[in-house]
């Protein structure tokens, strides 16, 4: 296991009431897991590169379910970086986080599901992963998706479909896709040609979840810092709040229940993010 004790913080030295990113990993915090194993990838903000390292901190994020844990997890698994190759377990990582909606993992479980690899060989299951990746706006896999309706694999052989996605693909910057557009062409119904130049033409790529795709960590404050702050931030809006002792008192709540009732909010008393982030905008 890594040393978490000289892992590098992530929170300023002047906020020491900020959980740190070490801190947050080793309590089990798949955000700051995933971090860690990043910068382990990476050799980044002063870890060493460590592909080993590296698969340890993103396996214990996937296992927690985290989706970009697992579609990098599956990377390595595929390729042998930092654990030994096992396609099977590649397979595997990139359905878990295909399943949440990562749009990668999609895309590489479609090759490895047309390639039979890990598994047995299912184009028409490649045909759906690919659709989800290209309806997410994935170039590759309007392309791939492209080549399996051009080709009847796993789908009923559509050149009109097929056409529309690699106009898809070419207007999203594949290279290729626009010469197999224009070779296409002179082979599809001219009514059906009019409806696939309209549909590729109209596509817009459907926004994918933002937690199964990306993952922001920030250090979090502790609940006694958390209330220091807020009493701070209140007492110098004008709050009566009493001392900025990081204990809630009937005083401090009062004052807590006055600014949100003054600010439109739902008037709740708790001293959370979201109470945090309305006093730190009313202090600007």
């Amino acid at each position: 296991d890594v040393d978490v004790a000289s892992l590098p913080s992530s929170a300023p030295a002047a906020v020491p009431a900020r959980q740190t990113l070490r801190e947050a990993a080793t309590n089990g915090n798949p955000s700051a897991q995933y971090e860690i194993g990043q910068r382990y990838a990476n050799g980044a903000n002063g870890l060493p590169q460590d592909n080993e390292q590296a698969a340890y901190w993103l396996n214990r994020a996937a296992e927690q379910g985290l989706a970009p844990a697992q579609y990098r997890l599956g990377t390595m698994f595929e390729k042998g970086i930092g654990v030994p190759e096992n396609p099977t377990k590649a397979r595997t990582w990139y359905e878990r986080a295909s399943a949440q909606g990562n749009v990668k993992a999609m895309h590489n479980l479609a090759v490895m599901q047309a390639e039979g690899a890990g598994g047995p060989q299912d184009f028409a299951g490649a045909a759906r992963s690919f659709d989800a990746a290209a309806t997410h706006g994935l170039a590759d896999s309007q392309y791939n998706l492209a080549i399996l309706h051009e080709r009847g694999l796993g789908v009923e052989r559509d050149l009109a479909e097929a056409y529309k996605w690699f106009s898809v693909a070419s207007a999203n910057g594949d290279a290729d896709a626009g010469a197999r557009a224009e070779a296409l062409k002179n082979s599809v119904d001219a009514a059906k040609l009019v409806d696939a130049e309209l549909a590729a033409r109209t596509f817009a790529p459907r926004p994918a979840d933002a937690g199964a795709n990306q993952v922001s960590w920030k250090p979090e404050m502790t609940s006694a810092a958390m209330v220091r702050e807020a009493q701070r931030i209140l007492g110098s809006l004008g709050y009566d709040a009493g001392p900025a002792d990081g204990q809630p008192g009937n005083k401090t709540l009062d004052a807590v229940r006055k600014f949100e009732r003054d600010k439109g909010m739902a008037v709740t008393g708790r001293i959370d993010t979201r109470l945090l982030d309305a006093l730190q905008k009313a202090a600007i």
